[in-house]
């Protein structure tokens, strides 16, 4: 079944104390082989990896709270300064 959106997946891992202890893949087989224990990534798990990696995840994603997906709005306030709005928000 082709969905118009996909999973974004958690895992935790213990190799050293100095590496990432966790990470997030779209690739649920790959998830399943880091960790037994896998599941869905939150919202608050997809921003943390932004703060981490700078990268994000686009599209529509299905995550623990349902499909979200990323959003950069630029605007300008009542002073004309420039705003900018980006995350993850439901859909």
């Amino acid at each position: 079944m082709n969905t118009p959106y996909r999973a974004i997946y958690i895992c935790h891992y213990n190799f050293t104390e100095s590496e990432c202890q966790w990470l997030l893949t779209g690739d649920r087989i790959y998830a399943a082989s880091i960790d037994s224990k896998f599941q869905l990534a939150s919202i608050t798990d997809l921003l943390d990896w932004v703060a981490a990696t700078g990268k994000t995840f686009n599209g529509i994603l299905s995550v623990k709270e349902g499909l979200c997906n990323w959003i950069e709005r630029e605007y300008a306030d009542e002073f004309g300064e420039m705003n900018f709005d980006y995350g993850y928000v439901l859909i």
